[in-house]
């Protein structure tokens, strides 16, 4: 049996995959990476089941050859010929676009071997479904939000599905019934959706929106040496990130390298397309001559400080830091 997964949300596709094993109770499962192990491999592994064997599950990511530009290469005759009714073997194909190659017609027929109901939507979130996901999520979980319980959840959770389950999950324990002072107590504070926020001004060369970020991090308890450092964090990672897309061009694959969560790079990628590795360098050089002016005691206004090196930063990017 065929199943296909599609969309890039890395999380929403691991929700999925888990639903999968618990609905065709599958103990046995196999992952291949099309983009970086050969077809025989995949066959070998379809091929492989006897039927005395328990269900086994092949999971089957980066799945290019159904997409319009096929990175594989792989004869995907041969595994329309593997494609049959069978529970015994599923086959789950990953693909992170939703968009087929249907023009091409082994692909063409390999889908009309996919039922209507085994091809999964696995859409990343934006800010304008976001919400819209949530109130189905609770609905679903039986959770009821006053609105600006809803509003001040929403605009603090991050697009990572799996995360916002999470936190609802947590509230529902708490009460049927969450109101505002509730998720302000019980949400985790996400700083790295906030820093997220924060490049995102930079990158926009946006110094006010840039700020306002800065001092809802210091609202929030956090101090200059620390957000800083967060940042700076954040900076390092995009500068290794923008040197990776040069170079491999996926995200499953940076993350490998990286060592770090697909959702995380895949954010990061998208902010480092508006960056030149020279100007991050230059970005974090100025960043770590703030962290030596505070640490020092050379600066005794930590706030204006960096309000300050904000404005230097981001109005003329080309002049050099003070600190």
């Amino acid at each position: 049996m065929n199943i296909i997964l599609y969309g890039s949300d890395v999380s929403r596709r691991k929700q999925k995959i888990s639903a999968l094993k618990k609905k065709y109770q599958v103990m046995n499962t196999v992952e291949i990476n099309a983009q970086e192990q050969p077809l025989e491999e995949l066959l070998w592994e379809i091929d492989n089941v006897s039927i005395f064997d328990d269900v086994k599950m092949v999971i089957v990511n980066q799945c290019s050859f159904l997409m319009g530009k096929d990175t594989t290469h792989y004869d995907v005759k041969e595994l329309i010929k593997r494609s049959d009714d069978s529970e015994q073997c599923i086959i789950v194909y990953c693909c992170d676009s939703n968009k087929f190659n249907k023009k091409k017609n082994d692909v063409k027929e390999l889908l009309s071997t996919v039922d209507k109901n085994n091809f999964i939507p696995c859409i990343g979130l934006d800010d304008k479904n976001k919400k819209m996901y949530i109130r189905e999520y609770c609905q679903k979980i039986g959770l009821e939000m006053d609105y600006d319980a809803l509003d001040y959840f929403t605009s603090r959770v991050s697009l990572d599905t799996l995360r916002i389950e999470n936190e609802l999950d947590k509230l529902r324990i708490y009460a049927s019934r969450i109101h505002l002072e509730d998720v302000q107590a019980l949400m985790s504070v996400e700083p790295l959706q906030n820093i997220f926020k924060m490049v995102d001004a930079l990158k926009d060369r946006n110094a006010l929106l840039f700020i306002a970020y800065y001092r809802n991090f210091r609202k929030l308890g956090s101090e200059p040496v620390a957000i800083n450092a967060l940042l700076a964090s954040q900076m390092r990672f995009m500068f290794q990130v923008r040197v990776y897309m040069d170079v491999y061009g996926s995200k499953d694959v940076i993350a490998e390298h990286l060592k770090a969560h697909p959702y995380r790079v895949q954010m990061t990628m998208k902010q480092a397309s508006k960056f030149g590795a020279e100007e991050l360098l230059d970005i974090l050089a100025q960043l770590s001559r703030l962290d030596q002016g505070i640490k020092t005691g050379k600066i005794a206004d930590m706030d204006q400080a960096f309000e300050q090196f904000a404005f230097d930063l981001l109005i003329d990017n080309k002049k050099e830091g003070q600190y």
